[in-house]
């Protein structure tokens, strides 16, 4: 028989207790793969360690405390700290989530037969009252849409082992201050993959049951209440900001950076031109050009 693909999970936690048990029983189910948990918690006080310390047995290894204050910053220590060398494949959890069986054998199948350097995949969002909507992530990629979203929620992202190294080994090099500012871990390791020409591979298949509830960090975000709430981002400087992170840490420069950079009418015009190459989904790239729009008018 061949041998099965060790695959070492890296499980963000905090105060996740009311979800965990669920996430992490649907992570040791998953089949034709070996896992192990390395699971960082960021000082959760509601019982999380222990929940996931008696799941998970001999499966988990919980690394030492060292909060971070975020789930972003937090996946970031996971990459850099947890001892996955030996493994074949890494992957992100969330703790809330439920995994479908065959989730991580097939992303190890798409990487083999797309000879990609990372994976990721769309979801199926579940709210409590058992609504389910499809989140549609694979469209298809942009020649700059990693410097403005994420390739997808980071509890898909697989990578092969020789692809975790060089995102720590890059990590590792990046100038500190910048690394600290950076909210979003998936927004950001997807940049790092994409502006060094490597093959990322979005797979239309949804193999995740995304949990919705009031403390996610980003969660499913689709129509009127979506656009508000980036007009509100890109209003109050958080999205611009995080804009400029992203391409500082990828090493990125484009004309519409520029534009991100020093706002104004001849570089909105650039910008919004360009648009389309920067989301991959078309509503998303019309949101982006209001938001140029918006941003040439304000004054500094």
């Amino acid at each position: 028989m061949p041998t099965r693909p060790k695959i070492a999970v890296l499980l963000a936690t905090y105060n996740g207790a009311e979800w965990l048990e669920v996430q992490l029983r649907s992570i040791l189910a998953c089949i034709d793969v070996d896992i192990h948990i390395f699971m960082s918690d960021d000082g959760s006080t509601d019982g999380t360690i222990e929940i996931a310390k008696d799941v998970c047995g001999s499966r988990l290894t919980l690394l030492p405390p060292n909060p971070k204050g975020s789930a972003g910053q937090n996946f970031i220590r996971l990459m850099l700290d947890a001892q996955w060398n030996g493994f074949d494949y890494v992957c992100l959890s969330d703790q809330d989530d439920v995994w479908n069986r065959g989730k991580l054998a097939r992303a190890v199948y798409a990487l083999k037969t797309n000879d990609a350097a990372a994976y990721s995949s769309d979801v199926t969002a579940f709210w409590p009252n058992g609504v389910r909507r499809y989140i549609h992530k694979s469209q298809r990629q942009r020649r700059w849409d990693y410097l403005f979203e994420s390739a997808g929620p980071g509890n898909t992202f697989v990578f092969p082992i020789s692809q975790a190294c060089f995102l720590r080994s890059f990590l590792k090099a990046a100038d500190h201050s910048i690394l600290c500012s950076i909210s979003l871990h998936d927004w950001a390791f997807y940049a790092i993959f994409r502006e060094a020409g490597k093959l990322w591979y979005i797979d239309e298949h949804s193999a995740l049951d995304y949990r919705q509830h009031e403390n996610n960090v980003v969660g499913a975000s689709n129509g009127f209440k979506a656009i508000r709430s980036r007009l509100k981002l890109m209003g109050n400087g958080w999205y611009r900001q995080q804009i400029d992170h992203i391409a500082k840490l990828s090493g990125a420069e484009n004309p519409v950076i520029d534009f991100i950079r020093a706002p104004g009418l001849r570089g909105a015009l650039v910008a919004i031109t360009k648009v389309r190459e920067c989301r991959r989904k078309a509503s998303d790239a019309g949101v982006l050009a209001l938001l140029f729009f918006i941003l040439a008018f304000i004054r500094e």
